[in-house]
């Protein structure tokens, strides 16, 4: 929770929204078997699991509000006066979280007295690696916060000219999507099994009603300067 500003300052940038944490890669296929007692012939090894998806970057923080501030007109030296109270812009979101790298294929079972080459039935083929796994989704910039409200009351209006910053706040960066994970090695046996895919990277985050399509934050809202005679 942003602290309160009342100092008519300018807010402070929202933080970094966390990265996605990582993956667990897929599981090595099972190995294949070869029984020579049982008449088992030798049996091809597993395919590799496909390695996990990358997780979503976390939102950005909101930009913190400007602060708010009342002037009496008593208080100050008549002149140019310069406030600066706009809103902290919101913060970066978090990347996404890399896909994790698929398993290895099983190692193809076999005849440890087979002939070379080999042949069925006394060495199996080796699986296919797994496919590695989509990158996280990208985190939505934080919103801008709101700007401060500046109130000058004065008995009488002879204050110079007054210049202030009340805008809100810009809205934060989206961040990075995820990288695809490593597609899993090949099992090796009789024939080598097939690599696995590597897994696509991560998406932008996706359009939300009422925000940028590019997966920035929201600009804050503009705060007012109002000058009172009392």
């Amino acid at each position: 929770m942003p602290a309160i500003n009342s100092n008519g300052a300018k807010g402070d940038t929202g933080l970094t929204g966390p990265d996605g944490p990582p993956a667990s890669p897929g599981q090595r296929g099972p190995d294949g078997h070869y029984d020579f007692f049982h008449g088992q012939a030798a049996t091809n090894g597993g395919r590799g699991d496909d390695g996990q998806a990358g997780s979503p970057g976390g939102t950005g923080q909101t930009g913190h509000d400007g602060g708010d501030l009342t002037i009496e007109v008593d208080t100050y030296i008549a002149g140019n006066v310069t406030i600066n109270a706009q809103g902290g812009d919101g913060g970066t979101g978090g990347n996404g979280g890399s896909g994790a790298r698929g398993g290895e294929g099983g190692h193809g079972g076999e005849n440890p007295n087979a002939p070379e080459p080999a042949t069925h039935p006394d060495r199996g083929d080796g699986g296919d690696g797994g496919n590695g796994g989509k990158g996280g989704t990208a985190g939505r910039g934080g919103d801008g916060g709101r700007g401060g409200n500046v109130t000058i009351v004065a008995s009488s209006i002879t204050v110079g000219s007054v210049s202030t910053s009340t805008a809100g706040g810009t809205g934060g960066l989206a961040g990075l999507p995820g990288q695809g994970g490593q597609g899993g090695a090949a099992g090796q046996g009789r024939n080598e099994g097939r690599a696995g895919s590597a897994g696509p990277n991560g998406d932008a985050p996706p359009p939300l009603l009422g925000y940028p399509a590019t997966g920035l934050g929201r600009t804050g809202e503009k705060g007012e300067l109002v000058i009172v005679e009392r």
